[in-house]
């Protein structure tokens, strides 16, 4: 074989190469639209991005049980059958947790050790409060000014 055409064998794979990663790259970039959206709704989830909630705004006296609780831990705020609840854990392997309903009242129990649920044990979550550092190796949440 020529040098010539091992050189240009060389510059096809580099190619092949590159588009791969640039395919993969795009495929792993997350979208900042909501699907099948109004351009008037996304400039609202834009917009509600940007609110920042003023300090220690506790929506309902679950969030604060639950931050008076698990301020060491994590907090996440789930739905179940149209219902608001608070997901607490503690920042300890094994540590458990609860979850509690809007009214502070604690409905649910999670055991660490034994992975046990009991009560309501709410699917549809987004973390809320993260401490750092902590033992998942989650970056600080705050997603309410809590203090």
């Amino acid at each position: 074989m020529k040098k010539i055409d091992k050189f240009i064998i060389i510059i096809l794979i580099l190619l092949i190469i590159i588009g791969a990663c640039l395919i993969s790259y795009s495929f792993g970039k997350k979208s900042n639209t909501i699907p099948n959206s109004t351009p008037e709704q996304q400039n609202n989830k834009n917009d509600s991005q940007n609110k920042v909630p003023e300090e220690n705004s506790f929506s309902n006296k679950g969030l604060e049980t639950a931050f008076q609780k698990y301020k060491d831990g994590q907090i996440s705020e789930c739905t179940e059958n149209g219902s608001k609840y608070y997901s607490a854990s503690e920042n300890a392997y094994d540590g458990g947790g609860q979850t509690f309903d809007v009214n502070g009242n604690a409905v649910g129990e999670y055991q660490g050790f034994t992975g046990k649920y009991t009560g309501v044990s709410p699917e549809n979550c987004e973390r809320i409060y993260v401490i750092s550092p902590n033992i998942w190796g989650y970056p600080a949440v705050n997603k309410y000014n809590l203090k």
